[in-house]
């Protein structure tokens, strides 16, 4: 499996870090680096720094040039080394203030906001993608619209070779213990994940990849997960990835535990992966607008665990105990556990990018977008909190229970459930669509079956959007206005059709629902027939107007909160896919 945000169509203008002068004095410390292990170092670990004869060389060529590292060299880890190399390479290049607050302390101490020394250890953007690197997205609206989890995310990249880099993200937490997945998730009940004595375990969401979304474990190839630990002790049943920072096998994790030899905290449990195939993550990192690479020490990617898994259990606990609630009493309700209660792992994420330096912490003083931060925690609440929380996203009174939809069928989207591009009870499932493209387009959505329909069959349903915006003219005497009539390219012609009405309809695209989805979307209210409206009554509306008039309504509070970030998602979905300003277009 393969994630990552697909490239836009913007050429390719550098790596995003190079421009920092820590990213270049790192690329020219780099090159003194060597390209296989150290004496003594694990077999198997991933040394990728790009040229060089390794450490010690390094040192000896700093000292021919008159640098003060001595026999430090034999003392440092490599990347602790390099970091220092890092450090007088730039102050070589920009004078010592700028280069220690670039460089993130370099030696030993991070930087604050006036550019001052701390003791949470180094960190600085890096060029270089390699085993133990950090990958942070950029402040923005990148993932608003999909993929929200990478909103601010911190990536740890724990293996990386030419043909595919893996990485986990180490800042969001789940309201998920290790008992959940019995439920939700479709493996074998021998899978050490399912294990009795981890009911009690935190689970982290590691990425996307065979995770907490995973649905198809016989294709998918099952569930990934991994245990990442700081513990040093634990060395022995461990794999280091960078200097002080381990992985461990489940099963092992386990044991000790079990043993009183190790404390469940001690252990970070991650479902799922981030991964990308051959250069796939050189290419988003040249387009220079979603991610940072930077280098960091165990102390800055892992020096919180601990207290960063007992606040999870903390809140989580207070969240559960509601005042008021026999939850020992049949049927009695499981107070519900927000967002706010699991995190958004929002400070985590800022705190890396300040440490930084200087150019970055500015960056986040300009950094005046909430609006995706609010995505991520609706995405939080969609996908990271389990089932036995939930009510049911089906209506208790649903009356669908029909044999066929006609051509000309008209059908109402809901103006709270297109936030995210498709409904909550789907966001960890296939996609809803043909194209595959996110659905925040169908907000305030009057739709027209173009076929009948036949439910619960192999048939994909397809319906045309009735109130898009104008996309064009065709090419004729008349030069009549075309509007977008859906994501989907069907049939020939430039896939512009006609619908009749009092003033023919002049329609670009479809949207070519994936087969038993469209009664799913009824049954859940995300759609619903309009029974008491026509099709010429509708056309004879002005566009703008016609969710109304087919019986749209919003009728509490918390529904116009969610069809205000419905509108402003279903704006950007236009700008970021057609290129339209939906502010300077007359619906």
């Amino acid at each position: 499996s393969v994630v990552g945000r697909e490239p836009s169509g913007a050429e390719a203008i550098g790596c995003c870090a190079a421009s920092s002068g820590a990213a270049t004095a790192e690329a020219s410390a780099t090159g003194r680096l060597l390209q296989a292990p150290r004496a003594g170092a694990r077999e198997g670990a991933h040394w990728r720094a790009a040229g060089g004869r390794g450490a010690a060389a390094a040192g000896a060529e700093a000292e021919a040039e008159g640098e003060d590292v001595g026999s430090e060299a034999e003392d440092l880890d490599w990347r602790d080394f390099r970091a220092r190399l890092v450090q007088q390479e730039a102050q070589k290049g920009e004078g010592a203030a700028t280069a220690e607050a670039t460089a993130g302390g370099g030696g030993g101490g991070d930087v604050d906001e006036s550019g001052g020394e701390q003791s949470d250890g180094w960190a600085y953007a890096t060029p270089i993608i390699e085993q133990g690197s950090l990958l942070l997205s950029a402040p923005g609206d990148h993932f608003a619209i999909n993929q929200q989890y990478f909103h601010k995310t911190v990536i740890f990249i724990v293996d990386h070779s030419p043909n595919f880099t893996k990485g986990v993200i180490l800042n969001r937490p789940t309201a998920f213990s290790t008992g959940d997945l019995r439920d939700t998730l479709q493996i074998s009940a021998a899978d050490p994940l399912l294990n009795s004595s981890t009911d009690a375990w935190n689970v982290w969401c590691g990425g996307d990849c065979q995770g907490l979304n995973s649905r198809r474990s016989l294709f998918d190839g099952g569930v990934d997960y991994c245990c990442l630990h700081t513990v040093e002790r634990l060395r022995p049943f461990s794999n280091e990835i960078i200097k002080g920072a381990f992985v461990i096998a489940l099963p092992e994790a386990q044991r000790l535990v079990e043993e009183g030899e190790a404390d469940k905290d001690d252990f970070l449990l991650l479902v799922g992966y981030c991964g990308w195939g051959p250069g796939q993550l050189q290419r988003e990192l040249d387009r220079g607008d979603s991610w940072t690479l930077a280098a960091a020490d165990r102390r800055q990617v892992l020096g919180r665990l601990r207290e960063e898994q007992a606040s999870l259990t903390q809140r989580l606990e207070a969240a559960i105990a509601a005042p008021g609630l026999d939850a020992a009493a049949p049927g009695a309700p499981l107070a519900r556990p927000t967002a706010r209660e699991v995190g958004d792992g929002i400070a985590e994420w800022s705190r890396l990018y300040r440490a930084l330096g200087p150019r970055f912490v500015e960056e986040l003083k300009n950094d005046t977008e909430t609006h995706t931060d609010e995505m991520l925690r609706r995405w939080v609440d969609a996908c990271l909190i389990p089932p036995r929380y939930k009510p049911s996203e089906r209506k208790q009174d649903s009356d669908n229970d029909f044999d066929l939809l006609e051509t000309g069928t008209l059908l109402r989207a809901s103006a709270k459930d297109w936030v995210l591009g498709k409904p909550g009870y789907r966001m960890r499932m296939d996609t809803l669509t043909a194209d595959g493209v996110p659905c925040q387009y169908l907000h305030k959505a009057v739709l027209m079956l173009a076929k009948d329909y036949v439910p619960r069959s192999k048939d994909y349903a397809l319906v045309v959007l009735l109130n898009g915006p104008p996309v064009g003219r065709v090419e004729d005497k008349d030069r009549r206005e075309v509007y977008f009539g859906g994501a989907s390219s069907v049939g020939g012609n430039g896939n512009v059709f006609e619908v009749k009405g009092p003033e023919p309809q002049m329609l670009q695209g479809m949207v070519v629902v994936l087969p038993r989805v469209l009664e799913e979307l009824i049954d859940t209210g995300a759609l619903e027939v309009v029974d008491d409206m026509d099709l010429q009554e509708v056309l004879a509306v002005p566009r703008g107007e016609r969710w109304t008039a087919a019986g749209g309504r919003i009728e509490t509070l918390a529904d116009a909160v969610e069809a205000r970030l419905g509108d402003v998602q279903k704006k950007m979905w236009y700008k970021r896919f057609l290129g339209l300003d939906l502010d300077m277009v007359e619906e």
